[in-house]
């Protein structure tokens, strides 16, 4: 409730009366531990995630409806440790939860997923997982931003451009805002010998913030594609 409230420090008090008043309620371990991600505090949110995915687990035997709830904490336990640079220990955590058929968001931990392979530079891996996110969710533009990224980095530009197209076109809320999807599209596009679009693409970039690392990059790389 505090969290849905935008009082993400207000929730922290009520979740830990509530995991003293029963340490074996799950719900509340890993909501605690979201909202000490939220809050940027990946080392916090680690321990109650990870208990959360232990509760679930044994609870999960007798109730197999809980089996989606094991892969939420699954999927979120790896987020948190890819956030704490800990891409191996978050892959076979992360292949579990794609792994869970009755996960409603299973786009979701395939991403990631896809995300923790691109990290580990291991991106025919990437792009396999990354196809299947797309394929269940068709506009999950995140999904689509990262299949892009993971072609670029392959030096597959025609497809990157593609699937960062349709990153971008998605007519969902947000996805015309993600800043790595127009750096990567314009670097697709200069392989491709179109240095008036990767320019559009560089110049939206900054413009949708020039003091990110993302934005810098993009500043950097326009002045090498001036005309």
């Amino acid at each position: 409730m505090f969290a849905e409230e935008h009082n993400a420090e207000g929730a922290i008090p009520h979740l830990e009366r509530a995991i003293r008043l029963d340490p074996e309620n799950a719900p509340a371990h890993l909501t605690l531990g979201l909202v000490y991600g939220r809050l940027g505090h990946f080392n916090r949110a680690e321990a109650p995630i990870r208990r959360a995915v232990e509760l679930f687990a044994v609870q999960s035997v007798e109730n197999e409806s809980l089996r989606s709830s094991l892969a939420d904490a699954r999927n979120s336990l790896g987020v948190v440790l890819m956030n704490l640079d800990r891409y191996d220990e978050a892959l076979p955590i992360l292949r579990l939860a794609t792994e869970e058929i009755t996960y409603g968001s299973q786009h979701l931990a395939l991403g990631n997923l896809g995300l923790a392979y691109i990290h580990r530079q291991r991106f025919p891996e990437a792009i396999d997982v990354l196809q299947r996110a797309v394929r269940r969710q068709p506009t999950f533009c995140v999904g689509n931003a990262r299949l892009g990224e993971a072609y670029a980095r392959s030096n597959d530009a025609a497809h990157a451009l593609e699937a960062l197209d349709l990153a971008i076109g998605t007519a969902v809320a947000g996805c015309d805002q993600f800043q790595n999807a127009f750096l990567w599209r314009a670097r697709a596009r200069i392989q491709l010998h179109q240095p008036d679009a990767a320019r559009e693409d560089l110049q939206r970039c900054v413009t949708l913030g020039a003091n990110t690392p993302e934005g810098q990059e993009c500043a950097s790389l326009g002045r090498s594609v001036a005309p």
